[in-house]
């Protein structure tokens, strides 16, 4: 991967790949909170719209696949 991230170094990489979160899985409640708060973050950089619930949207497009 190093070898394709410009103008960086090995300890930047390590830190960026470590940071990621890959063992966290949410499910449930947890998972729609994450979403409101993606919802939230995706508001603030202009590309959900400013009027759209973040719960609501997060609602929306949750499915609980283990019921």
């Amino acid at each position: 991967f190093l070898a394709h991230a410009l103008n960086t170094n090995e300890a930047e990489v390590s830190g960026i790949l470590h940071g990621q979160g890959h063992g966290h899985h949410a499910v449930g409640e947890a998972f729609v909170k994450e979403l409101t708060q993606y919802a939230v973050d995706l508001q603030r950089v202009q590309v959900i719209k400013p009027g759209t619930d973040p719960h609501q949207f997060a609602e929306s497009i949750y499915v609980n696949v283990f019921a």
